[in-house]
């Protein structure tokens, strides 16, 4: 069963993740201002994961990385350090249709 979290990160920022059913990350969010904003940011995504404009694209060191757009552009979740575009597109996928049905926050 896929899953959302809510913690801090390491420096001390509210963040929200999201874990597939071998409890591997599959996406994550920027910092927030507060818990509650991480909070409602997961519950945001959760509710429109299949509609997000989904981008996949080369990064720094020849790895590649996606994001999910909201509408107004603003990048609403990430995913991070893939060997290949195909293996970056593969995770963003099954967050789209996953991202949705995960228990949490």
């Amino acid at each position: 069963m896929w899953k959302y979290t809510v913690a801090n990160d390491t420096g001390g920022g509210p963040r929200w993740w999201l874990y597939n059913a071998s409890n591997s990350l599959m996406a994550y969010s920027e910092a927030y201002d507060s818990t509650a904003n991480a909070q409602r940011g997961a519950a945001t995504f959760k509710q429109h994961a299949a509609q997000w404009r989904y981008t996949a694209f080369p990064g720094e060191n020849n790895r590649y990385y996606w994001h999910a757009q909201a509408g107004n552009n603003e990048i609403v979740a990430s995913g991070s350090n893939f060997a290949t575009k195909a293996e970056a597109e593969a995770q963003m996928n099954a967050v789209r249709v996953n991202g949705g049905t995960a228990t949490g926050p």
